[in-house]
């Protein structure tokens, strides 16, 4: 698996249609939309702003749990750092700032959305990825309509400042404080995020975590944090790119103990590993195979195959993945458990595990009220 931090930095432009649409129609609407777009309207783009603001505020309350992931994930590699800062609560806070600019500086801020066009349109590193059957591919071929599309992108930056040395420049170490948050916005329910780690950066992963980690949050986290907890939804997944394990819960009643549950999930790994029955654990490996092969439209295909070439994940690497999940024993489990104990302990987070909350300003200052002075969440208003 490459490192998680080699970044390659893209702007993905991405389109179907039938398949007789799909040379100068689809392509040259597409060229329309990065070389000729008018950003010229100071009201137009003011409007645009006030829509994504309120997007995000509603999204605040009704997926607090993927904010909470993103959030976290930006402590631990740079590409969480960019998910956050471009789709994130500090994207909320760039934009508002955005909006200001807009309505007191438009000059300023069209110069600098006409110099961002002006960097990224190059043919420098330009990749088309095209997906349909052969006939469709073939007459596209023969009518030129990829050339043309090409042709309309700039040979080089019109700054003469190719894109990649941006990415190049642009510092790869930077990371969100690893900090336990509570973002307060207008909710009743909680959203209980935590990031805790399993392997350090650089370190050989076991691909059998995902079948542990699979089995942890249909089984024991669902039954705690959904049945017996009363939220909505609450689980955990192994990121493979960071080496840790992430934790959320979906409109819950339910912040501290929720907190509780996950301190205990490396000790229910512990017991799994000592009474898992092997007709169990077959099943465990078969439904980790089955995510990892369920079904995708062409679309997806397409995309899924071009982040694997321009990321470098090789058909070796995902096969060594895949004979770890089918190696999977008992032993895994127990190595998952010892890992996870250094992280969440019942008397506190642990080392390096961070949480992050989305609630009511009630409810994470009742919740700070039990926790140690370590392990209190800094408090952010939002909306």
């Amino acid at each position: 698996m490459p490192p998680p931090d080699s970044l390659d930095h893209r702007l993905f432009l991405r389109g179907k249609a039938l398949g007789d649409q799909g040379g100068d129609v689809l392509l040259g609407l597409m060229a329309d939309v990065l070389t000729d777009a008018r950003l010229d309207s100071p009201a137009r783009v003011i409007e645009i702003l006030r829509q994504k603001q309120a997007a995000l505020e509603a999204a605040f309350v009704s997926s607090g749990h993927a904010f909470a992931g993103r959030r976290l994930a930006a402590t631990a590699t740079a590409g969480g750092f960019l998910s956050e800062v471009t789709s994130g609560v500090s994207y909320y806070d760039s934009l508002i700032d955005t909006l200001e600019e807009a309505q007191q500086n438009w000059p300023i801020l069209l110069a600098r959305l006409e110099t961002i066009r002006r960097k990224l349109l190059c043919r420098e590193g330009l990749v088309v990825n095209l997906c349909a059957d052969g006939a469709t591919l073939d007459g596209l071929d023969r009518a030129g309509a990829t050339e043309r599309f090409v042709a309309r992108i700039p040979a080089t930056s019109k700054d003469g400042y190719p894109a990649s040395a941006a990415c190049d420049a642009w510092d790869h170490s930077r990371r969100l404080p690893a900090v336990n948050e509570g973002f307060a916005v207008t909710t009743q329910v909680n959203y209980v995020g935590l990031a805790a780690p399993l392997y350090a950066p650089g370190e050989s992963i076991d691909g059998g975590v995902s079948v542990v980690s699979r089995l942890l949050s249909r089984g024991f986290l669902w039954d705690q944090v959904r049945v017996t907890g009363g939220a909505y939804g609450g689980g955990c997944s192994f990121s493979s790119s960071s080496g840790r394990l992430g934790f959320s819960s979906y409109r819950d009643p339910n912040l501290a103990a929720t907190l509780d549950v996950y301190a205990r999930v490396a000790g229910a790994a512990a017991e799994l590993a000592e009474s898992i029955s092997e007709e169990a654990l077959h099943q465990a490996v078969i439904g980790t195979i089955g995510d990892m092969d369920s079904p995708q439209s062409s679309d997806q295909r397409s995309f899924t195959s071009l982040a694997r070439h321009l990321t470098g994940v090789t058909t070796a690497d995902r096969q060594a993945w895949r004979d770890d999940v089918l190696s999977t024993d008992r032993g895994t489990f127990q190595d998952f458990a010892d890992r996870l104990h250094k992280s969440l302990s019942p008397a506190g987070l642990g080392e390096g595990a961070t949480a992050c909350v989305f609630a009511s300003k009630a409810a994470l200052e009742d919740a700070n009220q039990t926790f140690d002075l370590a392990s209190r969440l800094k408090l952010t208003e939002l909306g």
